[in-house]
């Protein structure tokens, strides 16, 4: 199975996004519709015949997790789209389906991410050389995601401590103890996603501030948190529960 991660939005994506809903809707739903019509319309033509899956997790709610699924089924029908389905996994479920081995992949790779890009922000804020740090940055980046995807020999342990020992040679004005620091908090998908928030966490960050944003597991963990509260009661599967 081919796997794509889309890239990160553009004015392109809003614009189809919004054009085939009513505006009422919220901004991540507009990115992740537009997401999906502008890879459809700028696809190779030798890809035209995929059959392609769109993964969109879900779980019980009114926005994002309880509705996109809803409103990417329907526009798929109404679009009559040929060979294009949606994935839509359940929180609630474990999103169980995709084989234990690959949510715990997953689960570093969600790590790790939010790791990196508060790393990027520090480097933008703090290097002496911001450019040839990030350089530095995308150049282990590449490595440690070909070491996730399972390209490189080498462990994911193995290289994270490796790319640590990289990224700590990086000449800096000033040390993190010493640099103004600011947290962003908020919606988790508007947070992380750059597009959506205009950058903010960058636009900080070249101001010197050192730039911390609210980690994409901290929905996790408030799942989790419910539900050994009691507050919320799990729809386990026989499926989840064998994961």
């Amino acid at each position: 199975i081919n796997s794509l991660a889309l890239p990160v939005s553009d004015n392109e994506v809003l614009h189809l996004g919004r054009s085939v809903t009513t505006g009422k809707e919220c901004m991540p739903l507009m990115v992740c519709i537009g997401s999906l019509i502008k890879y459809l319309k700028n696809r190779p033509a030798k890809d035209r015949d995929e059959k392609l899956m769109i993964l969109i997790p879900k779980a019980a709610g009114h926005c994002r997790l309880g509705q996109y699924h809803v409103f990417v089924n329907q526009f798929i029908k109404d679009s009559g789209l040929k060979d294009v389905a949606l994935l839509d996994l359940s929180l609630d479920h474990k999103f169980a389906g995709m084989g234990v081995m690959t949510l715990y992949n997953a689960w570093r790779a969600i790590v790790v991410a939010d790791v990196i890009d508060d790393i990027e922000c520090s480097i933008r804020a703090l290097a002496v050389d911001p450019v040839k740090g990030l350089s530095i940055l995308r150049a282990e980046g590449e490595k440690i995601c070909d070491s996730l995807e399972g390209k490189s020999k080498k462990r994911l342990y193995c290289q994270l401590r490796e790319s640590a020992e990289q990224l700590k040679r990086i000449p800096l004005k000033q040390t993190l103890e010493q640099s103004a620091r600011i947290g962003i908090t908020g919606e988790f998908f508007v947070r992380r996603d750059h597009f959506s928030n205009l950058s903010i966490a960058h636009r900080l960050a070249e101001k010197g501030f050192v730039v911390s944003i609210a980690s994409l597991t901290e929905v996790m963990y408030y799942v989790n948190f419910m539900i050994k509260q009691g507050i919320k009661k799990p729809a386990h599967t026989l499926l989840s529960r064998l994961e």
